[in-house]
């Protein structure tokens, strides 16, 4: 009787000892998963097959594009492009950097074009308030004569055009150059007569405040032109490296590829039942297999959308990862664990037990 007494007295001592370890003894929980290593940040400069160029900046993290931009050519003009002999894999880049220079010929003559009338039309505005108006006006005259000379020109062009578009002869686009150009020197026609007109018969007031009117536009084509011009010279809008990609099979070429190395993304896959167990800011222990040292990184950023991977559902988690000595390198995978804190020994073996019945 009493050695049943003291086995029920153990048994229970050991229910009850069980019992408090399994809801008070802690360990920690994580969820294991495979990661794929991308720059957090990177800066993609590509020309597509019809000439244009394609400048976007990617932020892997949030699978945006924070900066995306396109440059083209008119038709006829020829471009050349040279990338800075000093960006390579091995060299870091500094954000701002010149990484290379577009040079348009046409957009340099048409600088040149109008910074020559820019300075025709000044030295008429000094002759006009110097009272040496005659000269003014022969020179009026004689681009009035130039201008009627070059439209009469084109009108016969424009007739033969129109004539052999209709035939179906000549293309839209060369029909509609064509149409624009006669618009042109109409427009010029009559600018021209305006201003022999007003030399002739209007104040002195009024014809300078035509030159002008004339100066102050050209100024503005001028300046647009500079803006383009310095568009032309592309810059580094990140820190980071030349990515030498010698496996990349795709249709637009690239002419440069620079990544971020001081932060890195890793994208993971996670089963949807194990959502309610983590959120974003919880830490992640990266193991890339070079090094003992485990790398810490944060969750930013939790998908809304299910994928089916392996017959199972998943949602894709994005994190951010220090990358100071530059271990990590683009498309590396990596075994990735996510840090949910401690549980009870209970609760362990609950999600043990539902992980195990789910699969």
């Amino acid at each position: 009787m009493n050695s049943n007494i003291r086995l029920g007295v153990t048994g229970a001592l050991i229910a009850v000892f069980v019992i408090v370890a399994v809801i008070i003894i802690k360990i920690p929980y994580y969820i294991e998963s495979n990661g794929l290593v991308k720059p957090a940040m990177e800066w993609k400069l590509e020309k597509t097959p019809d000439g244009l160029i394609i400048n976007t900046l990617r932020n892997n993290t949030n699978n945006t594009l924070p900066h995306f931009s396109t440059t083209e050519f008119q038709r006829g003009d020829h471009m050349s492009f040279e990338l800075h002999p000093a960006n390579n894999a091995q060299q870091l880049i500094k954000k701002g950097d010149t990484i290379a220079t577009i040079y348009s010929h046409l957009e340099n003559f048409k600088l040149l074009e109008l910074e020559r009338e820019l300075l025709d039309n000044k030295q008429q505005k000094i002759v006009l308030l110097s009272g040496d108006k005659p000269a003014l006006v022969n020179a009026a005259y004689q681009e009035m004569l130039l201008a009627v000379s070059e439209f009469e020109t084109q009108q016969k062009l424009m007739e033969r055009t129109e004539s052999l578009h209709e035939m179906g002869v000549v293309a839209d686009l060369e029909y509609d150059l064509a149409r624009n150009e006669y618009n042109i020197k109409k427009q010029q026609v009559n600018i021209t007569r305006a201003n022999y007109q007003s030399l002739i018969e209007g104040s002195k007031q009024e014809e300078v405040a035509l030159i002008d009117a004339r100066i102050s536009a050209l100024h503005g084509q001028i300046d647009n032109i500079k803006e383009r011009l310095e568009a032309f010279t592309i810059l580094s809008p990140i820190d980071g490296q030349s990515l030498v990609d010698l496996n990349r099979v795709q249709e637009n070429e690239l002419l440069a590829h620079i990544y971020g190395t001081g932060e890195m993304a890793v994208i993971m896959p996670v089963e949807m039942s194990q959502l309610r167990y983590f959120g974003e800011g919880m830490k992640i222990l990266l193991d890339n297999g070079l090094r003992e040292e485990i790398l810490v990184g944060e969750i930013k950023l939790i998908s809304n959308k299910a994928e089916l991977l392996n017959q199972k559902q998943v949602v894709f988690v994005s994190s951010l990862i220090p990358n100071s000595e530059n271990t990590l390198k683009p498309n590396m995978k990596t075994k990735v664990k996510i840090d949910t804190g401690e549980i009870s020994l209970f609760q362990y073996i609950m999600r043990l037990v539902s992980t195990i019945y789910r699969n």
